[in-house]
């Protein structure tokens, strides 16, 4: 199995276990065991592309689409940097899957399916975004990780603090994500392209050239 191979099949793994704990909720054990298996074998999959991007980098491109007449190449890069990061989270949700098992059980009377499935969602926005390499589906991924995650944060919805606390989440992400939109079609246009590599590029255009896209943007 090639690396890119282990790559899509650990983020499919993540969609499926997220759809299975959905269907089995009910049986808070069974769905309990599915999001840890399903949690641990992705994040497996993850550490060892990590441990060889940490002394090669590795790419995988699984197509392209056009947006806004740029082309947005469904790009991944991992590097030593994102390596790191990779490995952080694929160790922290893996114990955190694990831990869940038992610690939901307090929550008898609740329905588990506003936990689980955004829990693996979750976790593929995660790594999505300190992996992928292009500008449009980093927005779309940080989209999909800022939702999954809302749905964490209000999990105990009858408590009114938690529901204040996630909708200050919700309006500070979504602010954060207009901005970084309003960066992007600004970069994108002036580059031509929604490549990360794109922008160095324009960093090292020469001063004048620099500061007159700069005036340009400002009136």
């Amino acid at each position: 199995m090639t690396l890119t191979e282990l790559f899509a099949g650990a983020m499919a793994v993540l969609v499926a276990t997220s759809i299975l704990t959905l269907l089995t909720a009910d049986r808070r054990t069974i769905a309990g065991g599915i999001n840890f298996a399903g949690t641990a074998c992705a994040s497996a999959a993850m550490l060892w592309i990590a441990a060889k991007a940490f002394f090669s980098p590795v790419e995988f491109t699984f197509g392209n689409v056009r947006v806004l007449g740029l082309v947005a190449q469904l790009h991944f890069h991992i590097d030593a940097l994102s390596a790191f990061f990779v490995s952080m989270i694929s160790i922290l949700v893996t114990a955190s899957a694990l831990y869940s098992v038992g610690y939901l059980d307090h929550y008898k009377h609740d329905g588990l399916r506003r936990y689980f499935f955004p829990f693996p969602i979750f976790v593929a926005g995660m790594l999505a975004v300190v992996t992928v390499s292009d500008w449009f589906w980093f927005l779309v991924f940080w989209e999909v990780m800022t939702l999954a995650s809302y749905f964490l944060v209000i999990f105990e919805n009858d408590k009114k603090e938690n529901l204040s606390a996630g909708f200050i989440y919700f309006f500070m992400t979504h602010l954060t994500s207009a901005g970084l939109m309003v960066a992007v079609m600004f970069l994108s246009g002036r580059t031509g392209s929604f490549s990360f590599t794109a922008l160095p590029q324009l960093m090292n255009s020469p001063p004048s050239a620099f500061a007159g896209l700069l005036y340009r943007f400002r009136h």
